[in-house]
């Protein structure tokens, strides 16, 4: 089976610059490739209108014709790309094909920009591009990006290894049989899944409320449970949570509500800070404080999502592990 694990990273600031402009090269490619796309779509649909079928030569818009032209004038247009791993181009218009055509199978709305500060900041790894060590990965470019800075600012730097490498907070939870080290720690045993082969299919890094991640997806193999287990029924509702169809129930422990009064006091402090418009380019430009307690109120989103997320966690676990 395929799945994932999340495991936070602890980067230094040098490697937040390079994480940062990784995300926004995959946000101007995805945009790059919007625009064209609308562009070659217009270009197509205006033909098939007015020229008849045996003298039209245009065709409609892919993602992999979008990627090799980009490739063509990238060099010439674009150089600053070659400073970040290639993963997060081809990443980008991977995401483009995905979303066109999750809208043309009816599953989203149609594509739409992505804008700094409220899309979400991500970009993909392949499998083949990074090293996964004990509680460290290695990520491809990242070396290179932080050498080029020092040595512009002081001309010195230290070795590519260990600048290319973010220290993670914990170690993958997927081992191998017979590869396994047995933790010391009973909590770090219980988060340990051992199972008969693990292959590591790629990893997503992104930003959530200032905080960097690493999605490892990987594709496990595990023995199925020699008895059949029975089939119970889960209806989700608003009053309670989940009610199990043999009478358990989850109650709604509303994680907003307790949390809105603490929630309040901190945008009511961020409608005060400083911002002002620049009368150049008609954008807002907000002040360092605005930006801290902007972070304050994402944080405090993200204690309320992770509640929520760790009660369905537990619930369903509990269900698994315990049938009737």
């Amino acid at each position: 089976m395929k799945t994932a694990h999340k495991i936070r990273m602890n980067p230094t600031p040098e490697q937040v610059a390079y994480l940062k402009r990784a995300c926004g090269t995959r946000r101007f490619i995805y945009n790059w490739g919007r625009e064209q796309w609308e562009k070659q779509y217009q270009g197509y649909k205006a033909e098939q209108e007015t020229i008849p079928e045996q003298e039209r030569v245009l065709k409609p818009p892919n993602a992999l014709a979008l990627k090799k032209h980009f490739n063509e004038i990238r060099e010439r247009e674009y150089p600053w790309t070659y400073h970040v791993t290639k993963c997060v181009i081809e990443g980008a218009f991977d995401d483009l094909k995905k979303a066109y055509d999750n809208f043309f199978a009816g599953r989203a709305n149609y594509p739409q920009y992505k804008k700094k500060g409220k899309s979400h900041e991500s970009f993909y790894l392949s499998n083949d591009k990074f090293t996964l060590g004990s509680q460290w990965i290695s990520i491809p470019g990242l070396g290179r990006f932080i050498l080029d800075q020092r040595q512009a600012r002081r001309d010195r730097g230290k070795l590519l290894r260990k600048l290319g490498t973010v220290n993670l907070a914990e170690k993958l939870r997927f081992v191998e049989k017979g590869k396994a080290s047995v933790p010391t720690k009973k909590r770090n045993r219980r988060k340990q899944v051992v199972c008969g082969s693990v292959k590591i299919l790629g990893a997503t890094v992104s930003c959530e409320a200032g905080h960097w991640y690493v999605s490892v997806q990987v594709e496990i193999k595990k023995e199925r449970p020699l008895k059949p287990v029975p089939v119970v029924g889960v209806d989700v509702g608003v009053k309670q949570a989940a009610v199990v169809s043999d009478g358990r129930r989850l109650e709604n422990q509303r994680p907003l509500a307790s949390h809105l009064k603490n929630l309040g006091k901190l945008q009511r402090k961020l409608s005060k800070k400083q911002k002002t418009k620049d009368p150049e380019t008609k954008r807002t430009v907000f002040s360092k404080n605005y930006e801290k307690q902007r972070l304050k109120i994402a944080r405090k989103h993200q204690q309320i999502a992770n509640i929520r997320r760790d009660i369905q966690h537990k619930f369903t676990a509990s269900r698994a592990r315990k049938p009737p």
